[in-house]
C-alpha cells in the first residue's frame, strides 16, 4: 500500500439550525482538509484512504477510513 497526503475541499451545508439568511449562506466556504494515510482503493471517481492498518499472518486490519471523491480532491502526494 501507498502512503499519501491529500489535501481536498469539504462541501458545506446547513440544515440543522433553521432558517438563515441568503447572506450567511453566501459567505460560507468548503474546508480545506487534509488526510494522511494508506490507499486501501483508488478508481476513477474516488479514493479510500485508511489512517491505521495492521498486516497479521491471518488478514489485515484496518481502523478508521475515509472515501474521498476525485472531485473535491486539490492536491494528493505520495509520501516515501
Amino acid at each position: 500500500m501507498k502512503c499519501v497526503s491529500i489535501e481536498w475541499f469539504d462541501p458545506v451545508g446547513r440544515d440543522r439550525e433553521g432558517w438563515i439568511e441568503l447572506d450567511h449562506a453566501l459567505k460560507d466556504d468548503p474546508s480545506n482538509c487534509h488526510t494522511v494515510g494508506w490507499v486501501l482503493k483508488e478508481t476513477k471517481r474516488e479514493v479510500i484512504v485508511s489512517h491505521t492498518y495492521c498486516k497479521d499472518p491471518e488478514a489485515t486490519m484496518i481502523l478508521g477510513y475515509i472515501t474521498i471523491p476525485k472531485s473535491v480532491i486539490r492536491k494528493m502526494k505520495v509520501l516515501k
